[in-house]
């Protein structure tokens, strides 16, 4: 009898596979990666008016920000997704993917009310299926922990690119 195949890139982005380090880095590439052409997008049509008030622009690197974006705002929001996508999926019963984008969208909102916040979205939407994922696995708490590895290192990458471009 032959093995069972191991679990695509796609149950690893999702966090549906027990390869956890692949989640983590996947779901934060693909988010953060995912904001390039929607941040394209954004300022072909509102121009610098669209990223007006839109929390997650760096404009200088310091200690505070870095404290900030890599270790309070992924704690913080990781918990909103969780009661977000708790209340969606095990509350009112709604199927994970939608429940995943209700609270990605919601989500957005707490970074500005302006054009600019749907660069958030695919990460939000990422972390909220991966925190339904791990939870069907058996474990909660392992969502969680995973959504705040991934919000980390993805902050962490923008951090980094800001460093590199001098700010």
């Amino acid at each position: 009898m032959t093995p069972p195949a191991p679990p695509g890139a796609w149950a690893d982005l999702t966090g549906a596979s027990p390869r956890w380090v692949r989640t983590v880095v996947y779901a934060a590439l693909v988010g953060r990666l995912a904001a390039l052409p929607l941040g394209l997008i954004v300022g072909a049509v509102w121009g610098e008016a669209g990223f007006a008030g839109f929390s997650g622009l760096i404009e200088a690197v310091d200690l505070r920000l870095i404290l900030l974006a890599v270790v309070f705002a992924p704690l913080v929001e990781q918990l909103l997704v969780l009661v977000a996508v708790g209340i969606l999926h095990w509350g009112l019963r709604l199927p994970p993917w939608p429940a995943a984008l209700i609270s990605a969208a919601g989500c957005c909102a707490l970074h500005g009310l302006v054009p600019a916040s749907i660069l958030v979205f695919p990460l939000f939407a990422l972390l909220g299926i991966v925190q339904i994922n791990r939870a069907r696995r058996g474990s909660l708490l392992a969502g969680f922990g995973l959504g705040v590895l991934i919000h980390a290192l993805a902050n962490g990458v923008a951090v980094l690119s800001a460093l590199a471009l001098g700010l």
